[in-house]
């Protein structure tokens, strides 16, 4: 409300007064009450406005709890995938023998650790070893030849002898190939070294000492000898 509007108000009331004062002059006091009252509600009725803000407070504004600001979302760049090539796994020795493979049916991995394996063998490879086949079926051969290879290609002197069948039957002639020996068995002998290399491979190669070693020939020098029939 202003300065200007209060003036007002107030020169109005005392013209209301004045308005009073003659009419308790001329009417009566009741005459003066009475319009000195609706002097008072003329006066009111025409400042309603500037009036309604001396009884009515408006209320403080709401306080709004500040809002947090928004992060942009974070980026990632994206690494480029190296383009090498995995490096190749090598081959694991086996640690258990769950199958037992022939002879004529030896994988590549068993091939290749078989002549590093038998390589290795300075002391035994010297004496070299005797291979004698039985027959002329497929699969004898190709074990024959299959034994022939992994053994000279170890550096082994490997004495092949191909004969067409046997009369001798019983413990000594077993069925299937063997690995024999003509000389003194134990632990510590070729043959036995030899059978266990192939057995911790998996592969299908029984030790029977004694057995049939085949044919005599002149000048034999391998007591070690593997039957394949």
């Amino acid at each position: 409300m202003s300065v200007l509007q209060i003036i007002t108000l107030v020169v109005e009331i005392v013209a209301v007064a004045l308005v009073g004062i003659v009419l308790d002059r001329y009417l009566g006091d009741r005459a003066a009450v009475v319009g000195l009252a609706v002097c008072l509600l003329l006066v009111g009725w025409l400042h309603r406005e500037q009036i309604k803000p001396l009884f009515h407070k408006s209320p403080p504004p709401f306080a709004t709890a500040p809002q947090p600001k928004e992060e942009p979302p974070a980026t990632t760049t994206a690494q480029p995938k190296s383009l090498e090539p995995p490096p190749k796994a090598k081959a694991k020795r086996p640690t258990e023998v769950k199958s037992v493979t022939p002879l004529d049916k030896i994988t590549d991995t068993q091939r290749n650790l078989l002549k590093e394996d038998l390589a290795a063998m300075n002391d035994v490879r010297v004496h070299g070893i005797r291979i004698v086949c039985i027959g002329s079926k497929p699969r004898t051969t190709a074990a024959c030849d299959e034994l022939v290879k992994i053994f000279s290609s170890a550096g082994w002197t490997v004495e092949h002898d191909q004969i067409g069948g046997v009369s001798v039957v019983g413990i000594s002639f077993p069925d299937g190939p063997y690995l024999t020996d003509t000389g003194v068995v134990s632990e510590y002998s070729d043959s036995t070294k030899v059978f266990n290399l192939f057995s911790g491979f998996g592969i299908d190669l029984p030790f029977v000492p004694g057995a049939y070693a085949g044919p005599s020939a002149l000048g034999q020098t391998s007591t070690m000898v593997i039957v394949i029939h």
